[in-house]
């Protein structure tokens, strides 16, 4: 007899947590340190390094701050999401409507770096500082994820939306931008617990698999995560929801399992390494793009399940 889907779930996250404190109990504990000040100003590094969360508040104060914003903001737009779906207001929204929401909560990341820059980003011309590029970072993979990653879901878990819309290859364009603030506060997190990690304990094997272990860890829960939260929302839907649940949190979370790790060295060392054009960030963000649709595929090709994208205007997923 089958267990009921919450049981599934519940042993599946519990594994995991299992997992991962075990590998934990591997790694060593590096000493603790603080960055020091020479007589002329310049900052260096101790031998050390100083455990932490958020990004280094004196070499990379920029990145530090971009976190900040979007996790306090993520309190933001999900208490407006929450609002929505909780009193039905999505039951009145037009097309316009889902535009205005999704378009306007972009809105105050997109000019965050114009109106509140951190103190080594003022210095800096708009199109050079951190909040920029990693907008654009975030902007560029969002756009791949939902042009080309949607009809993944289509094909192989057999989800459709059906909330009055525009698209743009079969997809709502409200998506688009919506996927923008979720991605930065997805990603705002993840660079929290692998930062923490990376500050705290030796560099040496048991690091590098409890890394890929925390990886995966986090990838499944936030895709897991997103689709039980969105599960009060009819208008996005699934054929099987159990399987949704248990198997389309592992295909959503290839997502996470490339892109945690890449943006998380987006800039993280701007004191070792040059920092990256836009034009770089560009092409960092569309590799990784690329990297994930290819993992994409291969399940698709293991399922054997053929992809289908369907001419504009001809869609069967309304």
């Amino acid at each position: 007899m089958d267990r009921p889907i919450e049981q599934t779930m519940c042993a599946i996250l519990a594994g995991l947590a299992g997992l991962l404190f075990v590998l934990h109990t591997t790694m060593t504990k590096r000493d603790s340190g603080r960055h020091k000040k020479r007589d002329d100003g310049l900052v260096t590094e101790s031998t050390s390094v100083r455990s932490c969360w958020l990004a280094d508040p004196v070499t990379n104060s920029a990145k530090r701050a971009w976190e900040v914003f979007n996790l306090c903001y993520g309190v933001v737009w999900i208490a407006v999401f929450a609002y929505i779906v909780y009193f039905g207001v999505y039951k009145d929204l037009t097309r316009v409507g889902y535009m205005v929401v999704c378009g306007g909560l972009c809105v105050p990341i997109l000019l965050s770096p114009l109106v509140m820059p951190s103190k080594s980003d003022k210095k800096l011309p708009l199109l050079e500082r951190f909040g920029v590029r990693a907008n654009l970072w975030m902007a560029i993979y969002s756009f791949i994820g939902n042009y080309w990653y949607t009809h993944y879901f289509y094909c192989v878990l057999r989800a459709s939306y059906s909330m009055p819309c525009w698209r743009l290859n079969d997809v709502p364009i409200q998506l688009y931008f919506a996927t923008f603030f979720y991605f930065c506060f997805y990603h705002s997190l993840s660079n929290l617990a692998l930062r923490k990690v990376v500050t705290t304990y030796v560099h040496n094997a048991a690091r590098s698999v409890f890394l890929v272990a925390l990886v995966l860890a986090m990838s499944y829960f936030v895709a897991f995560m997103e689709t039980l939260t969105i599960s009060a929302y009819p208008d996005y839907s699934f054929e099987d929801r159990e399987m949704a649940y248990k198997l389309g949190s592992a295909f959503y979370g290839i997502y996470f399992i490339v892109s945690f790790p890449m943006f998380y060295r987006f800039d993280e060392w701007p004191q070792q390494l040059k920092q990256p054009s836009l034009w770089q960030t560009c092409v960092d963000s569309m590799g990784t793009g690329m990297a994930i649709l290819t993992l994409l595929d291969a399940v698709r090709l293991a399922t054997g399940v053929p992809l289908q994208i369907p001419l504009e205007g001809a869609s069967g997923h309304r």
